[in-house]
């Protein structure tokens, strides 16, 4: 069996969903995975936090109570271009994803993915540290 790959120290997951128990589920499993992760369930409170945390990644439901999650993503996308965005929702449009992914979604998964599915994604997309080896 392989060793297990975990994130650098330090690499920060904002998700960002409606629903607390979807936040709570997210906020648990990338947490006990070495992730700082964390939530937020409006979109005003996802910019705010977006900005000052910097997250790695922003997990993104679109059905926000205040300002939909495209707008969301279309501002992260401005001012934070380096943050990934994984839109995780529960529309299935096939007209959504292109959209999305031209204002700069990174990955578009509808909810009921494996949450393994989710984090191999997230991995792919940060340097691995290999807890078996030592960085000089």
């Amino acid at each position: 069996m392989a060793p297990a790959v975990t994130p650098p120290p330090g690499t920060k997951i904002l998700v960002v969903d409606d629903d607390p128990g979807v936040l709570e589920m997210l906020r648990d499993y990338f947490s006990s995975r070495a992730f700082d992760v964390a939530t937020a369930n409006t979109a005003f409170d996802a910019l705010k936090l977006a900005f000052h945390e910097r997250p790695d990644t922003l997990i993104l439901d679109l059905g926000l109570p205040d300002y939909p999650g495209e707008e969301v993503l279309r501002r992260v996308k401005k001012f934070l271009p380096s943050t990934r965005v994984m839109i995780l929702t529960g529309r299935s449009d096939p007209e959504l994803e292109p959209r999305l992914r031209n204002l700069g979604c990174d990955s578009f998964l509808l909810k009921g993915t494996p949450l393994k599915t989710l984090e191999e994604t997230i991995l792919s997309w940060t340097p691995r540290t290999d807890p078996g080896k030592r960085r000089n």
